[in-house]
């Protein structure tokens, strides 16, 4: 029980349901905002992508920020930020300025992360590291369960001008967090459960590593963040576009995002406590490999075996996210702040990338036809993860929470 009692992991997990509760809004005020601007599918896909980008390329820059300065401030700038520029969004009445305030209010969930993230590998021990992260972004997952069923109420009842009710729940929000991050204190060291190096046991330090392995190592991992980023960002975008072409409400397809959230919350808490006891390769290959047949059916069913799915979905397509953060943070031990950054970052554009050149596909072929086309190259991710080094099964014993 003793993450549990941590409660540094806890402040920073509430943070972060905070900054996600805006994120997760934003797929359905692009949806909402699709009728009054005349949006294609390619300019969705092309908001997703500026949102994506300047919420990801910015975080190895925000990691380095928060690895010299006190994280949590930069962590509670992260989340006022996104908050204002959410509530704007739907003020918004053309399509450029829309795409400028959703670009801005990505450098919010920008600056959070990284600094969140840093804060986990800090105040939790490396024995406990995987589950704390899954513990850190339980927060966000339980964002994108709660966030959309709000948000698909007051944008069903006030139209796009509903964004405005989400920058009240900020206001109300934010003496909260004030407090509750100044208060946060974390030194920028090891914790102290790890070694000399600040390295996992079982991990080989950074400078004994042979250059090349660690190179491979990345790369690999980079491939399978690949995979798992575009195939999560593109249902999170696209699902309600898929739902609102099925004629079903804001208030309906708000819903149904947050079954998929919700679910999605015991994924990533199951996989990050599952990688204790049988290893993070086994968990992030399983699940991308389970996700790939789910994302067919969900195109090919419906009314309650649909919702079945998108519940399955959404838990399977959640359980490798902790452990692609944590791997990373293993390769540069030191600087948890900056590989945080960087694969989270890489996470966040790539999927950004791959929503944007999916609309452009779905232009062409069809919206579901290219939400298929993400099987297969969900499915190769798993593979590829099965090759990953150092993620086999752990020789500490299992964590408990």
């Amino acid at each position: 029980m003793i993450l549990l009692r941590n409660g540094k992991l806890w402040v920073l997990t509430l943070a972060h349901f905070a900054v996600d509760f805006f994120a997760s809004a934003s797929t359905l005020i692009i949806a909402v905002q699709t009728t009054p601007l005349n949006l294609t599918l390619g300019q969705v896909g092309t908001v997703g992508l500026l949102y994506s980008v300047t919420s990801s390329v910015t975080q190895p820059l925000f990691g380095w920020l928060a690895d010299r300065v006190r994280g949590p401030v930069v962590a509670l700038g992260g989340i006022l930020w996104a908050a204002a520029f959410t509530a704007l969004a739907g003020l918004m009445h053309t399509f450029t300025a829309f795409a400028i305030v959703a670009s801005l209010a990505g450098l919010g969930v920008g600056a959070f992360h990284p600094a969140g993230a840093a804060g986990v590998s800090l105040v939790s021990g490396s024995h406990h590291r995987s589950a704390a992260m899954s513990i850190f972004l339980l927060g966000g997952t339980g964002a994108y369960f709660v966030g959309p069923m709000v948000a698909g109420i007051m944008l069903g009842r006030y139209g796009p001008h509903g964004t405005l009710g989400l920058g009240v729940l900020g206001l109300l929000a934010a003496p909260v967090l004030i407090v509750a991050l100044f208060g946060l204190h974390y030194s920028n060291r090891p914790a102290p459960d790890e070694g000399p190096n600040g390295d996992a046991p079982g991990v080989l330090p950074n400078q004994t590593r042979p250059q090349h392995v660690a190179i491979a190592a990345v790369a690999l991992l980079m491939a399978v963040i690949l995979s798992r980023s575009w195939m999560a960002n593109c249902l999170t975008i696209y699902l309600p576009q898929y739902f609102k072409m099925e004629g079903f409400s804001p208030e309906s397809y708000g819903y149904l995002m947050s079954l998929f959230g919700f679910t999605g919350m015991f994924g990533n808490l199951a996989g990050g406590f599952l990688a204790g006891r049988v290893g993070p390769r086994a968990v992030l290959a399983g699940s991308l490999a389970l996700s790939a047949p789910l994302i067919w059916f969900q195109f090919h069913t419906e009314g309650s075996a649909m919702v079945a799915v998108i519940a399955a979905l959404g838990f399977f397509s959640t359980a490798s996210l902790p452990l692609t953060v944590t791997l990373g943070q293993r390769l540069m031990p030191d600087r948890p702040g900056i590989m945080s950054g960087l694969t989270l970052g890489f996470a966040f554009v790539v999927g950004g990338i791959g929503t944007a050149l999916t609309g452009k596909l779905a232009d062409q072929v069809g919206l579901v036809t290219a939400l298929v086309w993400l099987a297969p190259m969900t499915l190769l991710g798993g593979l590829l993860a099965i090759f990953l080094p150092g993620a086999g099964r752990p020789t500490q014993p299992p964590v408990t929470a």
